[in-house]
């Protein structure tokens, strides 16, 4: 039998007391083993079988190093430890040359072989440092980093025993084979004190966090062929809201923790990589970047290479984001790169290739249709066609189609990437070095793709005394961006099926066909190119001392630079003839410079039956950030046009140079009683250059607590079946300083006109020292709950959000010569609701194993007050009691049967906008299974959502007109008592022509019901026999397919996550490859 003692407080050693305290006499081992998991929190796995005849011990130890204290206990008896990160494995001493010991036995002499195989979980993850011993005998062995192991001199009939921190322990029977290959180990279902949380400027375990972390592992990224792995987070997380804007490459990523704090300033949560703020200060802006038409700006996430990513937590409430102050407002989103184990030199190789094509793609009508729609249209009129209304019916072949969107959006895109690996060292020093590069072409037709390099190294030391720990982590990434200026999906409608073409047999556009100017040319803009090159390097050193046991002191210093260097092309032959034409081009550079410096004093002691943990720090960071954007233009050929020095004319178009700095000072004090009760207070006091003086600094603070039920005796006793119980409750204060720099200065702008060809300045906002920070006060509510074995384990949350404070910008009188002045108004918003999270371990044997996890979250938005709102600018946008995103539309009531015209109630003025709709989801999770049999794994992640969105009409032309239309439209009012969908065709501005064009989309009507369910991916895998990798010398070699975004169950028609009919929708990808390690 297999004790797992001290599995608590798996705790990084940087933050863990490594001294032992222990005064006892003629006391068991196992009781020793429990004080240094008292006191020190480090996992001690053994096999009691081992010990039955171990006799007791008497040990007196003051304040004694933990490798001193061990050796001191295990000198006189037959066993040896060894130590790997904060886990403590005790086994018998070899044998010389890993022989067996003597035995005198009257039996027949037994056949000695010696086994190999492989140690996998049902995820067909490696298990490192799993512990396989011979039962009732004193030879045992470690798995390395492949989870591959070896065991000289076993007797052929034995059974191995086989244990680990994360596995339940099993035995099997070696029955003469000299390999056993790949044993599959049970994930072990035990306490939550195995899993490690990073909550930042400490770790902690999901046992004894007070605060509401989500963890999401590398492995689950991984499974998913996202160039973005922000994307790969949806639906593994409740509380974390993302949306996709688009499918093209590098498309923006819209994220959300637990709504929208505030009503104009940053809602964006904040990333940390490695300890570095990343993204901050609007890297990525509008202003700074060149955009993808509204559709969405380049998301600085396509910097980064999902397979060097471990982990990555979500921190959520006031207990897990105060430490962070004013940054973590909207919630903290913290990116853990991958370390090497220091198990000696491995290599791998991941190479896997797939392709993508566009997903719900809205069907539009064919010539046939669409011919019958105009001629229907003229007819509902009384109009004549001629030749010049009328150029698809009388000079176009009327038998021709093409099927535009499918030209354009209908494209295979082919997606590669390469990954490739090396690790080694000792229990000193270890390294790790990636290399990988992606290659994903788009569903656009043209040469358009984005070629991502990457390199990432790690290196960790430590002190052969366990003092001084060191660990420096850089990573590179090199992204070439080449997409059209815009997304064309907008320029599809404006195509009738029977268009002539729009290339000659050379490829050169065709804006003229016999007497009719064509004057919108959609190959154009994919001849106008944009390319962008961008740069990022985040590099972190962490360096910490052990003063004295208890005491340690460490300094982490960071630094981020991000380059975008964008140029669009706008080539003579990319235009119409008719107007003019030059060669320019516009230039954007983005040059973002970020570096921070935390030193920190950490204090841990045990007191009594408690143990007090604190943390004080500071922190000093800066982000400059230079933008410069140039029209160069006349180019005297297209060859030269991505170099400005070859322009005949250049002009600066905008240049911005801002400078943010933030310091701190913070602090964190963890009470420990008896793993029982828990409470965590954390303070910090900000201070931002975004701010004026006197209001540049501020106190924010929380706290939270957390009563572990499970471990009181009476319940227990009355409830056995209880493995884990706990509940907690979170308050605190923080503030937001997402508002921009320099807003509290007067400000000036060019004037838009000259004098005597001198351009003047205006003035813009005037001098306000007055305005400071919002305020979010976050109160919070949870249960964690771990029934059967732990087979069945519970999180619930309650949450309840208050923000004030708010800055807005405040319209002033024209006498005062500025637009507008921001300035922070009492108003309130509440952003309330409730997640939770159930993992059940359904099917578990043997061969077959079956886990499902669930999430759901049910959030809401309401702003509770705002000061004279009707009298204010904002009185169209907002609304007491709902939510900010609301949109106030008019009255859709359908097609009146007798006209055929779409009537409202009302349409009259802007108080006519009666319907309030709410885009936010009413609710939204995600559901992941894993399902595994001997080598094969099989999982699925579905993500859903109940919410309203635009539909695929808001953006469409009036039907009748000379624009296609979706073949929804062919339900049409056609004589009067017709009761239709959509009105009469028309192609005038009559009365059906203007209650179209002019009020449908800012109606009812044009919104739909966007709920869905998505199965957003699928992963399988096999892993090859170990026998027989043996042969060829290798450790591991997995074949994969995954694919994403597969299917979507939903009534809406088109993507009901980009919610646009102009936008090109998410894609569906399917990829294949291979994984090997040597």
């Amino acid at each position: 039998m297999i004790l797992l003692t001290a599995a608590a407080l798996h705790l990084s050693a940087k933050g863990l007391s490594q001294t032992i305290t222990f005064n006892g006499k003629d006391v068991p081992l196992d009781e020793v083993f429990k004080a240094i998991k008292k006191q020190t929190g480090y996992t001690v796995i053994y096999n009691s079988d081992q010990f039955g005849n171990t006799p007791p011990l008497s040990v007196n130890a003051i304040n004694t190093p933990l490798r001193d204290f061990l050796q001191t206990v295990l000198l006189k008896l037959p066993f040896e430890y060894s130590i790997e990160n904060t886990t403590i494995f005790i086994s018998r001493k070899k044998a010389s040359n890993n022989k067996p010991a003597v035995v005198i036995s009257s039996e027949q002499p037994r056949s000695l072989i010696d086994v190999t195989g492989r140690v996998l979980n049902e995820n067909g993850e490696s298990v490192a440092g799993a512990n396989i011993a011979i039962k009732g005998s004193t030879i045992s062995a470690n798995a390395k980093n492949d989870g591959s192991f070896q065991l000289n001199g076993v007797d052929e009939n034995a059974t191995l025993v086989i244990t680990g921190i994360n596995i339940e322990t099993f035995e099997i029977k070696v029955n003469g084979r000299t390999d056993i290959g790949v044993v599959r180990a049970k994930i072990k279902f035990t306490t939550q004190d195995e899993v490690t949380i990073n909550a930042g400027y400490y770790t902690t375990t999901a046992k004894l966090n007070t605060g509401s972390i989500n963890k999401i592992t590398g492995n689950d990224i991984e499974r998913q062929p996202v160039a973005n792995p922000i994307l790969a987070l949806q639906g593994l997380a409740p509380g974390l809201l993302i949306r996709e804007r688009n499918g093209l490459p590098g498309a923006m990523v819209d994220v959300q923790i637990r709504g929208q704090n505030s009503l104009l300033q940053g809602n964006q949560p904040l990333y940390i990589i490695d300890g570095v703020p990343y993204g901050l200060g609007g890297l990525y802006g509008s202003s700074s970047i060149t955009s993808i038409t509204t559709q969405g700006i380049t998301s600085p996430f396509i910097n980064l290479n999902a397979a060097d990513i471990k982990s990555i937590e979500v921190l959520k409430d006031a207990d897990a984001t105060a430490v962070y102050g004013s940054r973590g407002a909207n919630g903290v989103i913290l990116i853990t790169t991958k370390r090497a184990k220091g198990n000696g030199l491995n290599f791998s190789a991941n190479v896997s290739r797939g392709q993508a094509r566009a997903s719900r793609l809205l069907h539009f009508m064919n010539t046939e249709q669409y011919l019958e729609m105009r001629r229907e249209a003229f007819n509902n009129d009384g109009r004549a066609i001629n030749l010049i209304n009328a150029p698809d019916l009388l000079i176009w072949d009327t038998i021709r189609y093409t099927d535009w969107q499918k030209k354009f959006q209908g494209g295979t895109a082919i997606q590669n990437d390469i990954q490739l690996g090396l690790d080694g060292g000792n229990v000193q020093t270890s390294f790790r070095l990636n290399a990988g590069y992606h290659d994903e072409t788009t569903v656009l037709p043209g040469d358009f793709s984005n070629k991502r390099i990457s390199v990432s190294l790690g290196v960790s030391h430590k002190s052969v005394n366990q003092k001084f720990n060191t660990t420096i982590t850089t990573y590179y990434n090199s992204d070439n961006l080449g997409l059209p200026q815009f997304d064309i999906g907008s320029l599809l409608y404006l195509l009738p099926p029977n268009h002539p073409d729009l290339l000659d047999s050379s490829g050169k556009l065709i804006w003229k066909y016999g007497a009719y100017n064509i004057s919108i040319n959609p190959f154009s803009y994919l001849f106008q190119k944009r390319k962008g090159a961008f740069e990022n390097l985040v590099s972190n050193a962490t360096f910490s001392y052990m003063i004295w046991p208890g005491l340690t002191a460490k300094l982490s210093m960071g630094y981020n630079r991000i380059q975008s260097d964008e140029i669009t092309t706008h080539p003579i032959s990319s235009q119409n003839p008719a107007a003019n034409p030059y060669n320019y081009s516009d230039f954007s550079t983005t040059l973002s410079k970020n570096w921070i410096s935390e030193p920190q004093l950490e204090f841990s002691r045990k007191i009594g039956n408690g143990r007090i943990t604190a943390l004080v720090g500071a922190s000093w960071q800066e982000v400059i950030t230079t933008v410069s954007r140039i029209q160069a233009g006349y180019y005297p050929t297209e060859d030269l046009m991505e170099t400005i020095a070859a322009a005949g004319s250049i002009l600066l178009s905008g240049a911005d140079d801002t400078k943010y700095r933030y310091q701190a000072a913070f602090g964190r004090i963890n009470y420990n009683w008896k793993d029982k009760y828990l409470l965590n207070i954390t303070g910090r006091r900000d201070g931002s250059s975004r701010f004026g003086p006197g209001k540049q600094y501020a106190n924010f603070m929380a706290a939270g607590s957390a009563w572990i039920f499970s471990e009181e005796k009476f319940i227990n006793k009355a409830l056995p079946w209880v493995n884990l119980g706990k509940l907690r409750f979170s308050y605190g204060i923080t503030g937001n300083d997402q508002i921009g720099n320099y807003s509290y200065l007067n400000t000036w702008d060019l004037s838009a006109r000259s004098y005597q060809g001198v351009v003047g300045v205006v003035p813009v906002t005037p001098f306000n020292p007055d305005y400071a920070w919002e305020e979010v006060r976050k109160l919070e509510l949870g249960l964690d709950l771990n029934i059967l074995s732990n087979r069945i384990q519970l999180t619930v949350d309650y949450f309840n959000n208050l923000s004030r404070k708010q800055l807005i910008s405040y319209t002033l009188p024209q006498q005062t010569g500025f637009s507008f002045v921001k300035k922070n108004i009492d108003a309130r918003i509440q952003n309330s609701g409730v997640e939770a999270v159930i993992n059940v371990a359904i099917l578990r044997n043997k061969k077959y194993s079956w886990n499902t996890s669930i999430n759901f979250t049910r959030a809401i938005n309401k702003l509770l007050a705002f000061p004279d709102l009707e009298n204010s600018t904002y009185r169209d946008n907002y609304v007491i009691g709902k939510s900010l995103s609301i949109f106030k539309l008019y009255d859709y009531q359908g097609v009146d049967p007798q006209t055929g015209v779409i009537t409202y109630n009302g349409t009259n003025s802007l108080t006519d906008r009666t319907v309030l709709l709410n885009p936010d989801p009413a609710f939204y999770g995600g559901i992941k299974s894993v399902f595994q049999y001997k080598n094969f794994s099989f999982t699925v992640l579905f993500n859903y959502a109940k919410q309203k969105g635009p539909n695929y009409l808001q953006t469409a032309p009036t039907p009748g007109g000379m624009y296609n239309q979706p073949v929804q439209v062919l339900e049409r009012w056609q004589k009067a008592g017709d009761i239709a969908k959509f009105q009469k065709y028309t192609t005038t501005s009559s009365a059906a022509g203007m209650a179209w064009s002019s009020y449908f989309s800012k109606s009812s009507g044009s919104y739909s019901d966007a709920t869905y369910l998505r199965l957003n991916n699928a992963s399988f895998s096999y892993a090859f026999n170990q026998k027989w990798l043996n042969n060829i010398k290798v450790k591991e070699i997995t074949l994969f397919v995954q694919g994403q975004n597969l299917f979507i169950i939903s009534k809406y028609i088109g993507d009901p996550e980009v919610k646009s009919a102009i936008a090109t929708p998410t894609l569906k990808r399917f990829v294949s490859g291979i994984r090997v390690n040597l």
